[in-house]
């Protein structure tokens, strides 16, 4: 007699959420989960169940964020919206779902993001940049006709359905009002102005400038080398796209979806084979440097900025009196030729100013040790999280709000990066912040660079080197405000 069979194992019943099983996890976000799903015929769609931990202000603005997309879903380049419902569980809306590839280990399908092409791909080429990113503005243009903004507008965000690259994630779009809140994601985010159409058009050209370089957005704006030699006239007409995309002055950017799309198509001149990239600076004429290039800004010699009697020296140029370092490990410190300079170690290093600054100007004349050397200045120190930073960051300049632990990098406003003039070894820059109740602004050798919100409160100052790094400071000087 035949044994009889063994009993299968049976895989778990799905879950239900409303008319629809939800088969397995495909995406996870700060708000709630996102869900490979079948609803009552059988169709497959995303389902993205809202966290029920979420804070209530945040499932308030997604409700309202659906209410305001009524009526958008059957635009050819924006994800289509299919239902919204309630459950125990709270709220959960059904999406078209995006094309998947399969990935060869036996794991779920991945949806198809741009976040997924760029790491399948790299940099794409210019005709698949110019389509994609074509697609996106189209959906933009659909928002901005019915007053909306996005303001969450990255690759991860935009995902091919059918061939056809859409934008999702609709969880942040608002109204187009006088005051919105400044939302989103670090990276795809203007540096100033109003939060407004310009910022989303702002947020396009870093997703191009992605598309064609392979690099993060963190990393504009540094130029992979292949594309320094690249003079062809598409490329040319990408980039400046790109810079006047990303311009610092808001007023100099898109204004429109449909402005952006026709500079992509515009024909372009012959310009030089060895050009750099454009940039436009808040209160500042543009200063056009066509082509490829790192970001780069016509440099003014230390010896004609000009001194002020006005201005106090804080550093003697013999040694460091008056400064000390705020824990024994924070790097060695000592002068050597007229300069203070530190030890190339592992060691974050600081030096601090033993004295507090009101409102006015702090300079400093500095330069790097090696190439891709970070350092800069820490002012107003006794603000919350240790006081903001600026900081030439090796191939770019950043400013940080304040430490990381009181201010996380990853959590919008308190990490901004943009172009400067970036000295070789050996070379100097004047990194000047002017801070006050009516002024916040930070400039290299002569040139605005930043604008913040105004500081009402000073404090002391430190000099500041990264671990691994190395400078010298040749000069410190400080200028008080006068009438501001």
């Amino acid at each position: 007699m035949a044994d009889p069979p063994s009993e299968q194992p049976q895989p778990p019943p799905a879950q239900t959420l409303g008319d629809f099983r939800l088969l397995q996890r495909i995406g996870q976000g700060s708000q709630g989960a996102v869900w490979l799903a079948e609803d009552s015929l059988g169709r497959r769609v995303a389902v993205k169940k809202l966290s029920t931990l979420s804070h209530p202000s945040h499932l308030n603005r997604e409700e309202t964020a659906l209410r305001l997309y009524q009526g958008l879903s059957e635009e050819r380049h924006l994800l289509r919206v299919l239902h919204v419902g309630r459950s125990d569980c709270g709220l959960f809306y059904s999406m078209e779902l995006a094309d998947s590839e399969d990935t060869g280990d036996g794991s779920a399908p991945v949806p198809m993001s741009l976040s997924q092409l760029l790491c399948k791909r790299g940099s794409l080429g210019g005709d698949d940049s110019k389509r994609i990113i074509s697609d996106v503005l189209d959906g933009v243009a659909a928002l901005h006709a019915r007053g909306l903004l996005h303001r969450d507008i990255k690759p991860s965000n935009i995902l091919r359905v059918g061939g056809i690259w859409k934008l999702g994630d609709i969880g942040l779009i608002t109204e187009d009002r006088t005051e919105v809140t400044a939302l989103g994601t670090v990276e795809f985010m203007p540096p100033n102005g109003a939060i407004d159409r310009s910022s989303d058009l702002y947020a396009c050209g870093r997703v191009l400038y992605c598309l064609l370089t392979g690099l993060p957005a963190r990393s504009f704006p540094t130029l992979p080398k292949s594309l320094l030699a690249d003079t062809s006239p598409e490329v040319r007409a990408l980039n400046a796209a790109v810079n006047r995309a990303c311009a610092l002055d808001p007023t100099q950017r898109f204004q429109s979806a449909a402005e952006f799309k026709a500079a992509l198509a515009e024909s372009r001149r012959t310009w030089s084979s060895r050009t750099k990239w454009s940039v436009f600076l808040a209160g500042c004429s543009l200063i056009a440097l066509a082509g490829w290039g790192i970001h780069g800004l016509q440099q003014t010699p230390f010896s004609t900025v000009g001194k002020s009697a006005s201005w106090l020296p804080l550093f003697n140029g013999s040694d460091i009196a008056g400064w000390s370092k705020p824990e024994p490990y924070h790097g060695t410190w000592f002068v050597e030729n007229g300069t203070i300079r530190c030890n190339r170690d592992a060691e974050y290093k600081l030096l601090r100013l033993d004295q507090n600054l009101g409102p006015g100007t702090l300079r400093v004349v500095a330069s790097p040790d090696h190439e891709h050397a970070r350092f800069g200045i820490r002012y107003a120190c006794d603000q919350p999280g240790g006081g903001p930073l600026f900081m030439l960051m090796g191939d770019k300049y950043t400013w940080l709000r304040g430490h990381k632990d009181a201010y996380p990098p990853d959590q919008p406003g308190n990490w901004f990066s943009f172009p400067g003039p970036i000295p070789k070894p050996g070379e100097e820059v004047v990194l000047e912040v002017e801070l006050g109740p009516t002024r916040h602004q930070l400039r290299a050798n002569g040139q605005l660079l930043y604008v913040l919100p105004p500081m009402d409160k000073g404090g002391p100052m430190m000099l500041h080197v990264w671990a691994d790094d190395s400078a010298s400071f040749r000069s410190v000087e400080y200028q008080p405000a006068v009438g501001k």
